[in-house]
Formats: C-alpha cells, structure tokens, sequence
C-alpha cells in the first residue's frame, strides 16, 4: 500500500510487471512528454470536452486541465466480481495535465469523488498508474534493458508513479484508475468531482464533463 496526499494506492508487484510490458511497448511509439510539449487533447471515446468545463483551473501557480476520460464495465465471457447484471463493476480512467512551469517545487493533494447522473456519491479506490512518457528515449533504453534493480531505481528518480509533488518548472501528465466502482447501467452518465489542494493549503474544486459508461462484451 502507498498512501499519496490523500490517495491510497495499491500496488501488486505481479500486475505492475504485466503492465509495464505492455504500457513500455505502447510508449515506445510516442515521443516523451516534455514540460514545453502542448498536451494532447484527443479523448478516449465519447467524452464531450467542450466549453469552460475544459478550461484549465488554477490551485496556486499550478494549472490542471482534463484531458480524458473513460468509463465502462465489462461483459466478457469471465468477469470478477460480475453484478446482478452479469457485468463487471464500473472501471475508470481520468487524465489530466498538470502544468507548474510558472510555480515553484510543490506538493498536491487529491481527493477523487465519483458522482452518478442523479447527483449520488459513489466511493471508488483511486490507483495512480504509471506515466512511461516521462522517460526520455535514452532513459527508456536504460529502463528496457535494465535489471529489476535499474528499474526500480529509474521508477523512482522520474517519479513513474506520480507521488503528488511537483518541481518548480516542471509539467505532467497524471492519470487515475479505479476498478471498483458501483454496478450503474450501461450507456448511463458519471463524471467526476475532483479536488486539488497545494501545499499552502489553497484548494480548487474540478468537475469532469458528464462522460456515458461503455459497455464491452
């Protein structure tokens, strides 16, 4: 268990492994994401980021844009946990772009709240999952063809896990996941309520655009 400014993360070392198979070869095929790069902007699937619910907010010097998000529960032919529906429980993924370029090193707090479409609070377990776009091309090289050692030591340095702190300059891509989220119908609508507090105590409050869970069988 590790516990980040307001968010507890679970962490299986078997599933790390398999993840970072699979999230290597997937980084592999995109350029790093550098404090002057522009974020991306393309969602997932169905998310409407339109209007001021896409505008950045600001919690000190630190602006924090939405750049995805996904929701969907799964029928396939074997499913854990499946519902009175058959399906799985409500999974998630929320990006955002973390921008202190202008601000000075820093730590932020988060606290994540799921909310359905008739305005009920849903408690969900917030993971932080790796960024691999941290890593430079050379970096990535090392990470590759390194002992589990290296990799630890490289996982920790560039901070792959986000650990809530901030450099002064320094800009990121953050994503969150949840695999534990209430068994609401397909094609319904969540978002997420989101909220940043930076080390001098000043605190924003970010609300998602309302996204439909998908539904994969």
């Amino acid at each position: 268990m590790l516990e980040i400014k307001g968010i507890t993360v679970s962490i299986c070392p078997g599933a790390v492994s398999l993840a970072s198979s699979l999230l290597v070869l997937a980084a592999l095929t995109q350029a790093p994401l550098r404090a002057a790069d522009p974020p991306p902007t393309m969602p997932y699937q169905d998310v409407a980021l339109i209007g001021k619910e896409r505008d950045p907010v600001a919690v000190g010097a630190t602006a924090i844009s939405i750049l995805r998000t996904y929701f969907w529960r799964d029928w396939m032919p074997v499913v854990a946990k499946p519902g009175p529906d058959g399906g799985s429980p409500l999974r998630g993924r929320l990006q955002f772009w973390v921008d202190n370029t202008r601000g000075p090193a820093t730590s932020i707090a988060v606290k994540i709240h799921l909310m359905d479409e008739k305005g009920r609070t849903h408690p969900v377990s917030i993971r932080v999952e790796p960024n691999y776009r941290v890593f430079s091309p050379e970096v990535m090289d090392q990470f590759q063809a390194g002992d589990l050692a290296t990799r630890e030591k490289l996982m920790g340095e560039y901070r792959l896990i986000w650990d809530g702190t901030l450099e002064a300059g320094e800009a990121r891509v953050v994503e969150f996941g949840f695999s534990d989220g209430p068994y609401l119908p397909a094609r319904s609508r969540v978002r997420v309520e989101v909220t940043w507090t930076e080390d001098q105590g000043r605190t924003v409050l970010m609300r998602t655009p309302a996204s439909f869970i998908n539904r994969t069988d």
